[in-house]
């Protein structure tokens, strides 16, 4: 489970093809540097719990909605203690 990664992946990005990868790189480097951070842990955490099917579109949704203002750079992940399993339609 050793795979060689660019030290500047995020973390994930090793489930994806080399080309969702490259894909992916395009489309961070598109948004706004300080909604990179907050974008990718939101997206580290949803993919984490399950409540992600696709992982890469939901990447590519996420950056879509930061190019066009949407995106909630304010979100938290919920503490452990109140986190409440949610059923989510994600796309």
């Amino acid at each position: 489970e050793a795979q060689e990664s660019a030290p500047d992946l995020p973390s994930g990005f090793e489930r994806f093809t080399q080309d969702q990868r490259d894909k992916a790189m395009i489309a961070l480097q598109r948004v706004e540097p300080e909604l990179r951070t907050p974008l990718l842990d939101q997206w580290q955490h949803r993919c984490k719990s399950g409540s992600v099917k696709n992982p890469f579109g939901y990447l590519l949704s996420c950056t879509q909605k930061a190019l066009s203002g949407e995106f909630n750079a304010q979100w938290q992940a919920p503490s452990a203690a109140t986190q409440q399993p949610q059923v989510a339609a994600s796309h």
